[in-house]
């Protein structure tokens, strides 16, 4: 198993990705994980509302994934909807490395 799991990290990193998708009338929220310059989609919730996903739901489908991939040293990658200073503090309480886009400043 360790032999696996070392195939999935760069450097000793592990490379997760959250994002939410419409599909449709479907609103996905999924994690990701990074391999060889793709998205390989570990876990998703449909969410039964439009429009984007709060830090609840982020932290629940995260939680689901860092469970597995403990022991590994983990990138948590977000675009711009994720970009909230409660998920920031949030992963840095768990000693989580991450890099989510910000939001245009405007001046």
């Amino acid at each position: 198993m360790l032999k696996q799991q070392e195939r999935f990290t760069i450097k000793g990193l592990v490379y997760i990705a959250i994002d939410r998708t419409s599909w449709g009338t479907i609103n996905i929220l999924m994690v990701s994980l990074i391999y060889d310059k793709r998205a390989i989609p570990i876990y998703w919730e449909i969410l039964d509302k439009k429009g984007s996903s709060n830090l609840e739901e982020q932290h629940r489908v995260l939680g689901k994934i860092l469970t597995v991939v403990s022991g590994h040293k983990i990138v948590v990658l977000g675009d711009r909807e994720f970009c909230s200073v409660s998920l920031r503090k949030c992963l840095q309480k768990q000693s989580l490395y991450f890099c989510l886009r910000q939001k245009k400043v405007q001046m």
